[in-house]
């Protein structure tokens, strides 16, 4: 009986260790007060190779009209010659008229995969009528 508990505990200790742990960065892009439409100016890179698994978006003032926003992404090479920005989402992120938050946080993704030192911008290709201090945040699986 105790040998069969001692191969149990090895055979979880094996399982654990074979087991790498998940981790999770999150891309966060704050637009500050009066929001405008176009590209925001606010580039950065991240690091990690990964995939987006996730964006969220909210606001401090919800517009009273549709907002729709893209993030956008372009590889170093690209960035330290011309700049290739593409969209990250198949359709573009959208701010309901009157909402706070973006209703669903899970979006399909145009490209999921993540490389080291991509960068990321956000583009407001349609600004809602009063929309204030915008917060998005992509969740990136390393």
């Amino acid at each position: 009986m105790s040998s069969i508990r001692a191969f149990d505990r090895a055979q979880d200790a094996f399982n654990l260790a074979k087991k790498e742990p998940v981790q999770q960065k999150v891309l966060m892009f704050i637009i500050p007060s009066k929001v405008k439409q176009g590209v925001v100016k606010t580039e950065t890179r991240f690091p990690y190779a990964g995939r987006i698994v996730s964006a969220y978006a909210s606001c401090g003032t919800a517009g009273t009209t549709v907002t729709e926003i893209q993030v956008e992404r372009c590889s170093q090479s690209d960035y330290d010659t011309i700049p290739n920005w593409n969209n990250i989402f198949a359709d573009n992120l959208k701010f309901a008229a009157d909402a706070k938050s973006t209703t669903n946080s899970t979006y399909a993704m145009a490209d999921d995969a993540v490389h080291p030192d991509d960068h990321f911008r956000v583009n407001v290709v349609g600004l809602g009528q009063g929309i204030e201090d915008i917060v998005l945040e992509v969740v990136i699986q390393i």
